[in-house]
């Protein structure tokens, strides 16, 4: 019976390993996507890519996971869910507010250093044991991962060299269960990059036997960004201001968020692409846009209201003090 399972950036056992855009396993049983939804947060200056993913799978296997690639070595941290409400929160308060209507306002293993894949790091994060690796060739990491049980093929070790060659890491999340039991938040990858991206290549082997999955990429930055794909399209542009964005900033434990914060909402709706042969990047195209003020009608409203009430409570004061 083919399952269809959440996963949130890691390894749920060690049985099937979906490598970012990827999937090998010890049985050999198939991985294919069903749908994703990822958060981007990109700040330019510092050139930091915060990336978050929520991907859907089908399979025959147990259990899956992943195997992410960055440009340079990633900061992992624990985030909450909340955030994706977050976005669609904003969103929707930002399409009202452009309605003339009267708004409320209180509204892997440890042992496979050495000549294969060099192990620069292992953590654990949101119930994972994180283990970055930076392998001098592909075959380096394909050696590692068969060290460890898991079954590649000609796809796999396809994507895997063209990682390798940019010189890129990897990042596998394995999930520390305790009694056939384990418990996994969502994860924060935080990184360097010349070029925010969203990992988009997946290899033959990983492509849904139904075409017609979903990408979703909500992208915060500066100003508004557009993406060198004819397949994601722009689906929303919204700012992210006031509470929202206190929100969001809390749920992804960012100390800041970009200046004039703007969402870019992307989508997919045949993810993933079997032309893809490389990620998306995105490109600065124009400043966002501001949130609307609220028309004089609404304001007077909102004033009139508050005198009325103050007159009220004043002349019950009043009497209560004549007494």
């Amino acid at each position: 019976m083919k399952m269809r399972l959440w996963v949130f950036g890691g390894f749920l056992t060690a049985a099937t390993v979906a490598v970012a855009c990827c999937a090998v396993s010890m049985t050999g049983r198939g991985v294919q996507f069903a749908g994703q939804a990822n958060i981007i947060v990109w700040e330019a200056e510092s050139k930091t890519e915060h990336f978050i993913r929520s991907a859907k799978f089908e399979t025959e296997a147990d259990n899956l996971g992943f195997i992410a690639p960055t440009p340079t070595l990633p900061d992992l941290a624990e985030v909450d869910a909340a955030a994706f409400k977050d976005f669609a929160r904003a969103i929707r308060d930002y399409q009202l507010a452009l309605k003339p209507l009267i708004q409320n306002p209180f509204t892997m293993s440890k042992g496979a250093a050495g000549g294969l894949s060099t192990i620069v790091r292992v953590v654990d994060v949101a119930g994972y044991e994180a283990t970055t690796l930076k392998p001098d060739d592909a075959q380096g990491l394909s050696s590692w991962m068969k060290l460890n049980g898991y079954v590649t093929s000609p796809d796999t070790d396809k994507w895997i060299a063209f990682y390798v060659r940019k010189g890129w890491f990897f990042t596998a999340l394995k999930v520390k269960a305790k009694d056939g039991k384990a418990a996994t938040g969502l994860v924060k990858m935080s990184f360097k990059t010349d070029r925010p991206f969203n990992p988009y290549y997946v290899p033959a082997d990983n492509m849904p036997i139904k075409p017609g999955n979903r990408l979703f990429v909500y992208f915060v930055a500066s100003g508004k960004y557009s993406v060198d794909a004819s397949n994601l399209h722009e689906d929303v542009v919204a700012p992210l201001v006031g509470g929202h964005a206190d929100e969001l900033q809390k749920h992804l434990k960012l100390a800041s968020l970009p200046k004039d914060a703007t969402i870019t909402a992307f989508i997919d709706d045949s993810f993933p692409n079997p032309k893809a042969t490389d990620d998306l990047y995105f490109t600065y195209s124009e400043p966002g846009p501001e949130f609307p003020r609220s028309p004089w009608w609404n304001v007077a409203i909102v004033t009139g209201s508050v005198i009325i009430v103050w007159l009220v409570f004043r002349r019950r004061r009043l009497r209560l003090e004549a007494k």
